[in-house]
């Protein structure tokens, strides 16, 4: 998630793309809890970012 934020901060948005799509895919491992669901808020407010910069390109 940091990763594809720090990319998206740069201008680099394909690179975010495929890494929040990634932190997409590693948060079906976290556990149900407080750290788990505040991973999961920001992998969700990093896609609203990218959405943001060019909503009509899908998510992964």
């Amino acid at each position: 998630m940091n990763l594809a934020d720090a990319y998206r901060r740069l201008g680099e948005l394909d690179a975010a793309r495929s890494h929040a799509v990634l932190a997409l895919a590693a948060c079906d491992e976290l556990d149900d809890d407080g750290y788990g669901r505040m991973i999961r808020a920001g992998v969700a407010r990093l896609a609203e970012r990218l959405d943001d910069v060019d909503p009509a390109r899908p998510r992964g």
